[in-house]
């Protein structure tokens, strides 16, 4: 069942960021889409219960971050590249990632971060929706249910 409503409730959003915490730890401490058996990354019972009114027993996130320097970045990056003889700033940043959780436990139950959906993607402000599905369909070729 998709999220109810177009903005995000207030007893929702810690819930979303502890999501994407998990989901960081699970990315920083591997480089593959099945989740380590051994470690326990879950959400609390106060951020499932939040979401007791959609009886569920899973809630799949998909995350889409990108950005983008400013000209003024740019430029400092140029100037400070001919100063030192070396690149010193990031000029961008794009993360795209899925992740299912168990809402009866609040386990981590799979996640993808694989870097080549977004190469299936292409521009994130000018993709279609057939690359749009492409790239989803990428992140979630190995889902277990």
């Amino acid at each position: 069942m998709p999220y109810k409503g177009e903005k995000f409730k207030d007893e929702h959003v810690d819930f979303i960021r502890q999501a994407n915490v998990v989901m960081d730890a699970v990315q920083l401490s591997q480089t593959q889409a099945v989740i380590d058996t051994e470690r326990q990354y879950g959400l609390s019972k106060s951020e499932i219960a939040a979401f007791e009114d959609y009886d569920a027993d899973y809630a799949l996130f998909v995350v889409v971050r990108a950005s983008r320097a400013s000209g003024g970045r740019h430029a400092v990056a140029f100037l400070s590249a001919l100063a030192l003889g070396v690149a010193t700033q990031q000029l961008h940043d794009a993360t795209f990632r899925v992740g299912l959780f168990d809402m009866r436990d609040g386990q981590l139950a799979y996640a993808n971060f694989d870097p080549n959906a977004l190469a299936e993607l292409g521009n994130v402000t000018k993709a279609s929706p057939k690359r749009w599905q492409k790239a989803i369909g990428y992140l979630l070729r190995e889902f277990p249910l």
